[in-house]
């Protein structure tokens, strides 16, 4: 029975398998892995509704006589491509807006037909599939290569029902367009000629001209039904596209397709699919222009000659157009009621569908499930689907049905495909002995459905063609179903060894929103590594009392704090003109220009946080939770990396040229202590340097910048203790500032906190401090600026008078830097040992850490687990951590472990934080009755923890799963055992 799809909402999902890489041309041990696939699957080979098919024979043009017209393989006519170019200048933004500008274009490139190529494949086509069929696989034209090769758009209103076109406007442009197709039918020839059209509107200057354009273009290229003559149909379609209303002709055009393949290999007509196959099969193309227009373009004038297209699976290329990807590694995304356009567009590929052609007659059914590997997932034995071609309503309605609730996996654009074993036992039922031969032997491949009921299937390579013996490893189960996921148990203390820095698990959540108790609901959601088991291992927090400026006798000097000496910021400007591309490369440019705008200190704003903060925990412990500034923040607000080298210990000061650098500096330093004030003033180190054009003003500026706002030790003096690291960033080495900066910070609060004496100087740079809680808390902070520039420039000069800090929940920004953020959706993203520096500094934000200052002599604790909602995570009890702070050696190692095969989340900048109701029984336990209710009566929560057991991710369901992984272990060894044996008897030395 075929699968029913109408009411379906999930398109993929990942599952454990056996597999392997299809680079190794010999036999090797697949190994199990995690995978994506997409739906649907058959639940099994026995199922008769999986039927083998029958492979086509070659094309032979030499003994066939067929006379195909391709009547729909147009080229462009004389003058086409002017027209399209001043067009373009018009309307570019327009044809963008509408989806078609690559289509548009495309139009005025001339591809060379090939016809034996096209029938060749022509023959090979399998009408009940959709898809070419070949001895190693499948593959056919998708609704992606409509997108990327033909430029059309996946989304948009049908072509054939449109409703834009009953404005007053719209009828009017109709109607002139029905005059001139009347006026040039009444021609000698009875008919409304292409050409003829051209004539009467290329450069005419008509108000219609545009829409006139499209006609033509829809006509020709799009849908054309007759040779030479305009297409009155299409006349609606044109009218909408001229304004920008954007319209799914990517479905009508590819159901065409499927239509013409079928009735060419019914030795009918056919229409072009030449450029799809020049893409995807390799040995077949001629050598393509290195162009960066529209994919036509590639293709221009391009000959080659197919003596045969019986190919192998390797002269297949699964993703050619990974090249227009910007994901490096696989990610998951959420999908929701409000998706972006990519996202949705890229649903539409991976989903079975029907296609509706332009008259509503042609229903094709869309079956990407089958050539998954096209799409960068691995590939299962397709299941069947039922048809929903009842009308084409339904049809257009099935295909634009909604997807909710559902994680969709976009694929790293380097891939590479795998298959399951069970796929290539039903294979070589189709294909008899062919290049895909089933790993195991006979026996256990017909035995392969008993052991198929643990849930897990096996994978292998397409390229391996022989007798494989597999190896079943354990991959940790990482997302997205609750269904098939394994309940992640968490310890109260977390080993410092651990690579793993979040987990998603099930759990009853509420919003803290709530300020009276609501029923809690129980979500799917990622949180931060450690979680305590117990909220009886964990020990309440103690509340700071308020700081009253009027009582106390606290004398502060901010001598961290620094405001810009004259002539700083032409300074800045200057070196930013020289610097800009190295400033960059070291990680530095909005550090370098924050330095250039003053932020007025507000003492008693920084003090009255200080009273709040908790030295223990390295946050701020308000009554409604615990927040912090985070390294995060100290990217975006400070624009320190938090990659690099550490500032510790700098190996390239050791090069010839850097020593003498420093050398010049000493000298330099040396000269200004023999000056009249007997040391080294910063405000003299500026005027010995500035505009001087000395090779080393650079390196000069940089201490300078270095010694006042970054790493301040003395007020007025230039320290030597940077020299290296000045070099180092002069030559765009990037070091990691932001954890040293933060450190500072976090050392001088304990010290506020702690201070019983009348006189206390600081050192670290708290006007970090004083921005971050204007961009945290609105209540607190004065009307910024409207700035594009580094986030100093919207506070520059802004002035507040605070009276009270004791501020609500409601008042704290959880995510302030969300305008930054290119992603609209949460998505998952895969963490592996080669790591882009959006990911890499992600992970440094969410990992437990050791943060090493500038001597190396101040370490402190980094907790971003204790305030998982400011990096749009969900909150649960965060467990304690062991330090890792013998030596400054260690902590840097630990703060640069790496992290292997784990998935991180990155939340949406719109998401809303939800905390479990154990953080709540944790947090009313320090606070009693705080802001944070416990949304369950008391009973409940005192009972919470005994029925917790019962749940999703209680330890029944854990020991459960661990006697399937031992079940699976058993049968391992079993195989293994088989194997050993069945070698041994023919003989084999293993």
């Amino acid at each position: 029975m075929a699968t029913p799809l109408e009411n379906e909402d999930t398109i993929m999902e990942e599952r454990s398998e056996l597999m392997v890489s299809p680079k190794h041309t010999k036999p090797i041990n697949p190994t199990r892995k995690l995978s994506p696939f997409l739906k649907p699957s058959s639940a099994t080979l026995m199922d008769n509704n999986v039927k083998p098919f029958s492979l086509n024979p070659s094309f032979d043009p030499k003994t066939c006589s067929l006379n195909v017209s391709f009547n729909g393989f147009r080229i462009p006519q004389k003058g086409w491509k002017d027209w399209v170019n001043s067009m373009c200048l018009l309307h570019k933004s327009t044809w963008q807006k509408a989806g078609i500008y690559n289509a548009v274009l495309n139009s005025s490139y001339e591809i060379v037909k090939n016809d034996d190529l096209i029938l060749g494949f022509a023959k090979k086509w399998c009408d009940e599939t959709k898809t070419f069929v070949f001895e190693w696989g499948e593959v056919t034209v998708t609704l992606e290569d409509m997108m990327v090769v033909g430029g059309f758009s996946v989304l948009g209103h049908s072509v054939f029902s449109l409703v834009d076109i009953e404005s007053d406007e719209a009828k009017e442009v109709l109607r002139r367009l029905d005059e001139a197709w009347d006026k040039l039918s009444r021609s000698p020839r009875n008919k409304v000629e292409q050409g003829n059209w051209m004539t009467m509107f290329k450069d005419s200057g008509s108000e219609i001209e545009h829409e006139a354009f499209l006609v033509l273009w829809l006509s020709r290229f799009v849908f054309p039904s007759t040779y030479t003559t305009v297409t009155k149909k299409v006349f609606a379609a044109a009218v909408c596209l001229g304004r920008g209303v954007k319209l799914a002709l990517a479905p009508p055009v590819l159901a065409s397709i499927y239509r013409d393949l079928r009735l060419l290999k019914d030795s009918l007509e056919t229409d072009s699919h030449d450029d799809e196959t020049n893409e995807r099969f390799c040995h077949l193309r001629p050598n393509c222009s290195d162009s960066c227009g529209p994919r036509f373009a590639k293709w221009e004038n391009k000959k080659s000659r197919a003596e045969n297209i019986d190919s192998g699976f390797e002269d297949f290329c699964w993703r050619p157009h990974a090249e227009n990807s910007n994901d490096k590694f696989g990610r998951w995304a959420v999908v929701g009621d409000c998706v972006d356009e990519e996202l949705e567009s890229w649903v539409r590929c991976l989903r079975v569908s029907e296609l509706v052609g332009l008259d509503g007659k042609c229903i094709q059914q869309y079956l990407p499930h089958r050539v998954a590997m096209q799409f960068g997932m691995n590939q299962d034995v397709p299941g069947d689907v039922a048809r929903v071609n009842g009308s084409h309503e339904i049809a257009w309605r099935f295909y634009t049905r909604p997807v909710k609730d559902v994680k969709v996996y976009i694929p790293s654009r380097v891939f590479e495909p795998y298959v399951t074993v069970r796929y290539l036992e039903w294979w070589n039922k189709s294909a008899g002995e062919c290049s895909m031969q089933s790993p195991f032997g006979d026996n256990v491949t017909r035995n392969f459905g008993k052991i198929e009921s643990r849930s897990k299937r096996s994978n292998v390579s397409p390229k391996h063609t022989k007798p494989l013996q597999p190896t079943y490893t354990h991959a940790p189960l990482l997302k997205p179903s609750a269904v098939n996921r394994k309940p992640c148990s968490f310890n109260h203390s977390s080993s410092p060894k651990t690579s793993t820095i979040m987990e998603e698990r099930s759990e009853l959540m509420v919003s803290p929103k709530h300020t009276k108790p609501t029923n809690p609901a129980r979500k799917l959601a990622p949180f931060l590594k450690p979680s305590a088991t117990s909220v009886d291992n964990v020990k309440p927090l103690n509340f700071n009392h308020s700081y009253d400026p009027k009582t106390c006798s606290l004398k502060v000097s901010f001598n961290g704090f620094r405001t810009l000496q004259k002539g700083w910021k032409d300074w800045v400007n200057s070196m930013c003109l020289l610097h800009k591309s190295t400033w960059q490369k070291a990680g530095i440019y909005n550090a370098v220009l924050n330095s250039s705008y003053e932020i007025i200190k507000n003492d008693d704003l920084i003090l009255r946080f200080a009273k709040k903060w908790c030295d223990e925990t390295n946050t701020f412990v308000f009554e409604w939770g615990e927040v912090t500034i985070t390294l995060q923040d100290m990217m975006v607000v400070g624009g320190y990396s938090v990659l690099g080298q550490s500032a510790v210990n700098l190996a390239d000061t050791e090069t010839n040229e850097s020593k003498a650098i420093i050398a010049k500096l000493n000298e330099a330093w040396v000269e200004m202590k023999r000056s009249s004030y007997s040391k080294a003033q910063q405000s003299g180190w500026m005027k010995m340097f500035k505009d001087s054009d000395s090779e080393i003003e650079h390196e000069a500026f940089l201490v300078l910048w270095l010694s006042r706002f970054v790493f301040p030790s003395s007020y007025s003096t230039v320290s030597t203790n940077v020299y290296a690291i000045a070099v180092c960033l002069s030559r765009g080495v990037k070091l990691a500032l932001a954890p040293a900066v933060l450190a500072s910070i976090y050392k001088d609060l304990r010290l506020l906190k702690n201070a019983d004496q009348n006189d206390v100087i600081v050192w670290a740079p708290l006007q970090l401090l004083q921005v971050w809680i204007w961009e945290r808390f609105k209540i607190l902070s004065p009307n910024c600026g409207d700035s594009s520039g580094p986030r100093f420039a919207r506070w520059e000069k802004k002035k507040i008078s605070v009276e009270n800090v004791n501020c609500g929940l409601e008042d704290f920004c959880w995510q302030p830097y969300a305008e930054d953020s290119n992603y609209k959706l949460g998505r998952w993203a895969v963490v592996s040992d080669c790591l882009d520096e959006e990911l890499e500094s992600w992970v440094r934000c969410l990992r437990v850490s050791e943060l090493v200052g500038l001597d190396g002599k101040c370490i402190e604790q980094y907790l971003p687990h204790r305030v998982a909602m400011q990096f749009g995570m969900n909150q649960d009890v965060p467990g304690d951590v062991t330090r890792v702070n013998e030596s400054p050696e260690l902590a840097w190692k630990f703060y640069t472990r790496p992290v292997k095969d784990v998935e991180v989340y990155f939340p949406s900048p719109i998401s809303n934080p939800y905390v479990t109701t154990r953080y709540l029984e944790w947090w009313n336990k320090s606070n009693g009755e705080g802001y944070l209710q416990s949304p369950i009566d008391g009973d409940e929560t005192e009972n919470f923890g005994k029925d917790e057991p019962t749940s999703e991710g209680s330890k029944d369901s854990v020991d459960v799963d661990t006697l399937g992984l031992e079940l699976e272990a058993r049968i391992s060894k079993l195989e293994k055992l088989f194997a050993y044996l069945k070698a041994k008897k023919a003989g084999v030395t293993c």
